[in-house]
């Protein structure tokens, strides 16, 4: 049997569907009924077949020579095929390719430049999906065919190409995929040489049934089976088989059973929904009951009176065509008229930015007109659509801003969740409606259908536009009208509800709600607006919507601390970044004169970022703002410092916003005077730019050749800048500061007046400790003026530092030649014009909008750091390239920068030639190499040790399960690594031999629960931390414990654990042996995105590369 790439495509979306199909192929074709076929793939396959036509008739035009492949029997499609290769035809359309165990067909078989048994061109993969954007499974079918024409032309050529519907094309590298195809052939072809004909699949292992999930249903109700539980999670359900409950019946009945690893508040919850759906499903009636004891604030609390110019809104969305979901359809229902009914249309990107415009200024009016009015709406998708919008067109932000603080939009799910226990199947509008009102009638029923009908509608559209002319969009409009309309039906039962319960409604304001009104904002927005027929002004809009960079990183701070304001208790355990569930013991002492200490428990399980210090606001009266004294989170005691007087009973919210004010203000008057016609600092139009440094005097295109060494040429490349930028990007253990410290020594020796930045003060110490090395031994004279408010850093002692405060503080004596700080301070126009070279170290991690406000102290900009290692961290939504860091505005996509715009430093003093090998050819396309000596650090074990390797990188397999921000398991092993480790010895540079030690051990855990739990089981004497912490740290060993079970059970999922700058700057701190710990399950190929399967690729690429 000859298998097909769709049907290994299909296999990954549904292994339970692949196997119901063989089941009843080969077993029993009367054992389970398909699901009726999905009207939206039907609409979808014809459109995509359309697409694939007009795709091939588009580039025909583009080659010389196209052919088509004729369908025939498969052994004349292949010989075709190979003979319009092998004849070099620049365009084959419907290639048959086929090895021993695959045959296929590809859309498109584009000859491209290259190596192959045909001579000096090879082809590539070319495919057209109608989608908006990729899928896992579309990369696996480009590996597969990639993998079958690799053996006609015996070579696998590095990339394909997907063109979507909106004739986008979008490159992929295959050797980001491929080891993650090779393991889901595996699992497909292991299947088919398994298949076991005795028994069906079990449809509880499987998150996707398919075309049967009718099916999967069935059976789970049969079994009586808890995934039947609205809201439960896969973990859950695991933890409660783990104590011998398995059905819902059990849950409904059984008592909590203590040591459990389900949390009791999350058992009650599950168990009250099980008992709730029992009664249901024995009434046929849905039944719904009150929670008990609702938070103040909370669910109905949260529900207002009502307003005769409320609002309900719904959107309906396409996100079939474009890279942005299309929100073709915004209604909103009202009570201004009987069933009153607004709308907007939008069949194009542009109409949507129209639309959304249009119904701000409408929604805002009606606010301003009447404080009392609210928008309802079921879910966060509107929201989350709205945050997006303001964002991507950089309009109406502050309007949305100041709806969004003043609390103007009403989740009608987050009340009833808070709020009630509902008996259906899921807490969908459409599953609940049963409570409120009768069933709905018309062709549109549900969200897909709306889909389908405007997807068939867009497939022949004519002149139509809206529901006045089409009868197709006019269904759509009917069931969009119906969902506003529903939502009024059911906020007046929740009000019903609320007074039957004698609940009344609390408002919690706080002075955080009042948006920051900016007359500069609006003078920006003018100058953008203003941008029609500047298009010769090429950084105009990039510096415009940068003036406000800052206020768009700053409002998700905000939001998020209002979304947790109206969370419930045990959302905040749940919380990361919060403090949950915190019960008074009642002791209460003087700290102060005017504050006092309160101390609380809490569940010790429960992991948090608090640390102390932190200042963080309570939620159950957000206007008191307390600063954590002491934190025992292993313990679960906590001591808080309040000048009021605390509830017993309270969840911590963290809550931090830094001014940027004198970056903000240098930023706007440059993008001010810019638009205005002045020209930006040249260094900063070099920059913006990307194009080829400004030099006095052009030394040839390697910039890395310009010297005898490495830095000799960075020397001799920063001194022939003139009015430009330079790059060093320093890979681990490159000597990046090596290299800048003789740098900057080199300038001011020159004469020249350095700045020296980055985001935190650590780095800048660290960098300036070495400075003040190489001036002292290159007897360079200067002082060092520093600006930190920071007093007590070891490093202010020397003779060479002159500190200051702030920047308005400081004066600065003729002898400082090197100026120290933060944004702050260069971009204080006090250092305005001040500085020959600015050195933004670490600048991977600094943003571009810091950079810009930077470049006014500065004739040149040197910027030092790596962006493959950890990145910028960033909140905000911010239009086009504005949200980027300094070097990833630079570079892009890029592993390594360019030969003839910066310098890789290409060596590293540190790495073993084991791990360095991995590290420079998965993460740094080949250009890392290492020092010989490195070759000398190995470790030596005692025969009888599990450690087989000397250096490189060993992979441990532990087992278990549900883990998700600790691991006892992994912790035990640990523990006995480093019992042997203890007892080796480790080989230095020059041959020299002495016993590891602790201080020779890093170990690194995703999160700060494992890292807790690993100090405490190791104790003080080993340094662990998260990788964050470790970050310029090396050690002859690092241990990484990857902590989670799988992906599923990952706080943060894939795209935090499996993060390949986390992992490279893990791995790379380890001079001789990086030994990971970590669960076989994370080994499974399992992505829900195209960045997840690069991600997990790349992580088995590290544990294969490991045996």
């Amino acid at each position: 049997m000859q298998h097909s790439p769709s049907s290994l495509m299909r296999f990954f979306v549904s292994p339970y569907e692949a196997w119901m199909y063989k089941y009843l192929r080969e077993v029993d074709p009367d054992a389970a009924q398909e699901d009726p076929e999905d009207p939206f793939m039907q609409v979808a396959s014809k459109k995509g077949d359309v697409h694939e036509e007009n795709l091939y008739n588009d580039l025909k035009n583009e080659v010389d020579t196209s052919v088509v492949i004729v369908n025939s029997d498969p052994e004349n499609m292949v010989a075709a095929t190979k003979k319009a290769m092998k004849d070099g035809i620049d365009l084959i359309y419907q290639g048959a390719l086929q090895d021993e165990i695959f045959f296929g067909r590809a859309d498109f078989l584009f000859k491209v430049k290259g190596h192959s048994k045909f001579g000096n061109y090879c082809y590539e993969i070319w495919d057209a999906k109608l989608a908006n954007k990729s899928k896992p499974q579309y990369l696996l079918q480009l590996c597969c065919y990639s993998e079958l024409l690799s053996s006609f032309q015996e070579n696998l050529t590095p990339s394909c190409v997907l063109v979507y519907g909106n004739s986008e094309r979008e490159r992929f590298n295959i050797g980001e995929y491929f080891i993650f195809y090779k393991a889901i052939k595996e699992l497909y072809l292991n299947f088919h040489e398994s298949f076991i004909t005795d028994e069906q699949p079990n449809p509880e292992n499987y998150t996707d049934w398919g075309r049967f999930t009718n099916h999967a249903k069935g059976i789970l109700k049969e079994r009586d089976h808890l995934l039947q539980i609205a809201g439960i999670r896969q973990s859950q359900v695991l933890k409660l088989n783990s104590v011998g409950i398995t059905t819902m019946h059990q849950l409904a009945e059984i008592d909590f059973i203590e040591g459990s690893k389900i949390e009791e508040k999350s058992f009650n919850r599950l168990q009250s929904q099980a008992k709730m759906q029992i009664e249901s499903e024995e009434t046929g009636k849905i039944s719904y009951g009150v929670i008990d004891n609702i938070e103040p604030g909370l669910g109905l609390y949260s529900l207002p009176p009502k307003s005769n110019k409320d609002i309900y809104f719904d959107i309906e969305s396409n996100t079939l065509l474009t890279k942005l979901p299309l929100h073709y359809l915004w209604g909103a229902a009202h009570e201004d008229n009987q069933e009153g009914f607004n709308c907007w249309w939008a069949h194009s990107e542009l109409e949507m930015k129209q639309a959304f415009e249009d119904f701000i200024d409408w929604v805002f009016e009606r606010w301003s007109l009447d404080k009392d009015m609210h928008i309802y709406h079921y879910g966060q998708y509107e929201i989350t659509a709205l945050r997006t919008l303001m964002g991507h067109f950089g309009s109406r932000e502050e309007k949305v801003d100041q709806l969004l603080r003043n609390e103007v939009f009403v989740d009608l799910i987050r009340v009833v969740k808070q709020s009630l226990c509902v008996g259906s199947k899921g807490y969908g509008l459409k599953e609940i409606e049963p409570l409120y009102r009768e069933d709905r009638v018309g062709e549109v029923t549900s969200g897909l259908d709306s889909t389908v009908t405007y997807e068939v509608w867009s497939a022949d559209k004519g002149d139509s536009r809206n529901h006045t002319d089409s009868e197709l969009l006019k269904e759509i409009w009917d069931y969009n009208k119906d969902d506003c309309i529903s939502l009024i039906h059911l906020a007046d039962f929740l009000r019903e509800v609320q007074s039957e319960n004698g609940i009344n409604y609390i408002f919690r304001s706080s002075s955080e709600r009042e948006a920051e009104k900016l007359a500069a904002s609006e003078r920006i927005e003018e100058l953008v607006n203003s941008l029609h027929g500047q298009e010769r002004k090429l950084h105009a809009r990039i510096l415009a919507n940068l003036c406000l960079y800052h206020r768009r990183e700053n409002k998700p701070v905000f939001w998020r601390m209002f979304d947790r304001f109206e969370a419930t208790d045990q959302d905040l355990v749940d919380d990361l970044d919060c403090l949950g569930d915190l019960i008074s013991t009642g002791e209460v002492f003087e700290l102060t004169s005017r504050s006092n200490g309160y101390e609380f428990t809490f569940d010790p399980n429960q992991d948090s970022k608090l640390k102390i210090g932190d200042s963080v606001r309570v939620k159950q009266n957000p206007s008191i703002n307390v600063t954590i004294e002491e934190l025992n989170l292993s313990k679960g005691l906590i001591v808080l410092k309040s000048t009021s007087e605390l509830p017993s009973h309270l969840s911590l919210v963290p809550f931090r916003v830094v001014s940027a004010k004198p970056i903000e203000e240098s930023i706007q008057q440059a993008a001010t005077e810019y638009i205005k016609g002045k020209a930006l600092n040249p260094c900063l139009e070099n920059f913006l730019s990307r194009s080829r440094p400004n030099f006095k005097n052009d030394l040839g295109e390697d910039l890395a050749s310009w010297g005898a060494d490495t830095l000799d040429s960075a020397i001799k490349v920063t001194k022939e800048l003139e009015g430009g930028y330079f790059c060093m990007q320093g890979p681990p253990g490159t000597g990046k500061t090596h290299v800048g410290s003789r740098v900057i020594s080199a300038l001011v020796k020159s004469g020249a007046r350095i700045g020296v930045s980055s985001n935190s003060h650590k780095a800048i110490n660290n960098l300036l400790e070495k400075v003040i090395s190489v001036m002292d031994e290159d007897q360079v004279k200067g002082l060092i003026g520093r600006i930190d408010r920071d007093q007590d850093d070891p490093l202010y002692e020397d003779s060479r530092i002159q500190l200051f405060p702030s920047i308005t503080k400081a004066e600065f004596s003729k002898e400082v030649k090197v100026v120290a700080g933060t944004a702050w301070v260069f971009a204080n126009e006090l250092m305005w014009n001040e500085l020959d070279y600015l050195f933004i170290d670490e600048a991977g991690q600094v943003s571009l909008a810091n950079l810009v406000g930077m470049s006014r102290s500065t004739k040149n900009l040197i910027l030092m750091g790596d962006q493959m290692q950890l990145g910028q961290p960033t909140q905000g939504i911010h239009p086009e390239e504005t949200g980027s860091s300094s070097l990833d505005y630079l570079l892009g996509d890029l592993a390594t920068i360019p030969k003839d715009i910066g310098m890789l430093l290409p060596k590293t003093y540190r790495l073993h030639p084991d791990i360095c090998e991995f590290v420079s050819t998965r993460v740094y396309e080949g250009r890392l190499s290492h020092d010989s000596l490195t070759e000398e650090r190995t470790l030596n074990f005692k025969p009888s040790s599990s450690i087989s390797k000397s250096s490189g990188i060993f992979y441990v397999p532990v087992d278990h399960f549900g883990n998700e921000q600790s691991s006892g398991e992994e912790i035990e092993v640990i523990k006995d690594l480093v019992k042997e480790l203890m007892r080796a010895k480790k080989t230095e540079v020059g041959g020299l031999k002495s016993p590891v030690s602790p201080e020779d051990l890093l170990i690194v855990a995703p999160y700060n629960h494992q890292v807790r739990n690993l100090q405490e089981s190791l104790g003080k004497r080993f340094n662990i931390g998260t990788v964050d912490k470790f970050q310029g740290r090396e050690a002859p060993v690092v241990i990484i414990s990857m902590t989670s079970s799988d992906i599923e059970s990952a706080p943060r999922g894939a795209e935090f654990l499996l993060d390949r700058n986390r992992l490279n700057v893990a791995l790379t701190r380890a001079q001789s042996l990086s030994i990971i710990v970590g669960s076989p399950n994370l080994n499974f190929p399992d992505a829900r995105s195209v960045k997840e399967m690069r991600l997990v690729n790349f992580y088995l690429d590290l544990v294969n590369y490991s045996y």
